[in-house]
């Protein structure tokens, strides 16, 4: 369905390849300059509440043809390297612990407070106005580090942000998928694929496999790039291999050579936007 509202034939594989997390810290920030400048990654998703993130923010107003979502945060990957909400914590408290952080990953997975659901779709849409009001033109909506099957009625919660602000929304699960194109929009017609699933030894070949493996329709990797470096080993010392191997593949001239000797068409977000820019708002 997504390929004949986009006007390629039923048989193109088309893929959607996105860069995470621009704005955690400096060693992503320069990773993902360094991919996106490789050109074979067109659009990340930036973090806007994060301690890096005015770097990533100058970037994007200096670059206005890069393309990229708001990466809708609420979630700290690490105890030693924390961030807090856009608003006002007395507004949001269910979102935030004792010092106004964002819980770690298990205590979000973990909360059932009854106004967690309305305090995060506030949070949400301050994150998405505050993009606006940076002079920043957004091309679609993501999230960081939410799983949605332990957190029931998120999903709907950013369907109704995406039809208000009439951007594209990163759709996961097969239930999200059916759904959102049963409305008409254009989305990923299989399951999102996150390179941190992907075992770090291996990798580069991996990702070529993957690729030989890839459907007819549209697909989705999220990649997440990092340099190795004091800052990031400090940061998120678990992710290392990923994030370094996702660089280093992201930015080589064989994964150019790749994709095009297996006739995979790379595209963006920009290229639904137009679809989801016409609906009413829910």
């Amino acid at each position: 369905m997504t390929n004949r509202l986009l006007g390629y034939p039923d048989n193109q594989r088309l893929l959607i390849l996105n860069a995470d997390d621009f704005g955690m810290c400096h060693a992503i920030n320069r990773s993902i300059i360094d991919v996106l400048e490789a050109g074979i990654i067109r659009s990340t998703s930036l973090m806007v509440c994060t301690p890096w993130a005015n770097e990533a923010a100058e970037y994007l107003r200096q670059h206005p043809a890069v393309h990229f979502a708001v990466h809708l945060t609420a979630v700290c990957d690490s105890p030693f390297y924390t961030w807090g909400p856009c608003l006002p914590i007395d507004q949001i408290p269910a979102l935030v612990n004792a010092q106004g952080h964002f819980w770690e990953f298990n205590a979000f997975h973990n909360l059932n407070r009854p106004d967690f659901l309305p305090q995060l779709e506030r949070e949400f849409r301050r994150q998405i106005q505050l993009v606006y009001e940076l002079g920043l033109q957004p091309d679609h909506l993501d999230w960081h580090s939410i799983r949605l099957n332990k957190k029931p009625g998120v999903f709907d919660m950013l369907l109704g942000l995406a039809s208000e602000f009439k951007l594209p929304l990163r759709t996961f699960g097969a239930e999200n998928i059916r759904n959102v194109q049963a409305m008409g929009l254009p989305c990923n017609d299989y399951d999102l694929l996150d390179s941190y699933i992907i075992e770090p030894a291996g990798q580069p070949s991996r990702f070529a496999e993957l690729a030989r493996e890839l459907k007819p329709g549209l697909n989705e990797w999220a990649i997440h790039p990092g340099i190795v470096d004091e800052e990031l080993m400090t940061i998120d010392p678990a992710s290392l291999g990923i994030r370094q191997r996702d660089h280093d593949y992201w930015t080589s001239l064989e994964t150019h050579l790749t994709l095009e000797a297996l006739n995979v068409v790379v595209v963006d977000y920009g290229v639904l936007k137009p679809f989801w820019q016409f609906q009413e708002a829910r």
